[in-house]
């Protein structure tokens, strides 16, 4: 394990610019926030008067406000991303439909992963259910 038991490699840090490559932020520009990939995220906006409400409640209770979850504050009220474009889910999957499966990967529609299978403090496979049928994988 690496840094206050994070699995190496795996910091902020080391795996930002990877989600930055993948992103396509609709917002001001931001060393947080990608611009040129296949995924479109844009920020939310509060559109109602219970939205406005909750984060005047959040600042009058003395919690901070971000306008980036994603940036530098983290921490605070603030309107969530939405990764919406042009009407759809902006997905990886969709962003990358004709990425073939690499090696030991598969790609399965129409399963629901169920259980996690853990040996210790690790993850060692997963239940699936297909076709109504548990997988254990």
């Amino acid at each position: 394990m690496g840094v206050q038991g994070r699995a190496p490699g795996w910091l902020y840090a080391a795996v930002l610019p990877y989600f930055k490559r993948c992103e396509r932020y609709l917002g001001p520009p931001s060393a947080y926030r990608g611009s040129s990939g296949p995924v479109a995220f844009h920020q939310g906006h509060p559109d109602g008067p219970l939205d406005v409400a909750f984060l005047a409640a959040g600042e009058q209770a003395g919690y901070p406000s971000t306008d980036d979850v994603n940036g530098y504050q983290q921490d605070g009220f603030g309107c969530w991303d939405m990764n919406i474009d042009r009407g759809v889910r902006a997905s990886s999957a969709n962003a990358y439909p004709g990425c073939p499966p690499q090696g030991n990967v598969a790609r399965w529609t129409g399963v629901l992963a169920s259980t996690l299978l853990i040996e210790g403090h690790h993850v060692i496979g997963v239940e699936l259910i297909r076709r109504r049928e548990p997988i254990r994988i």
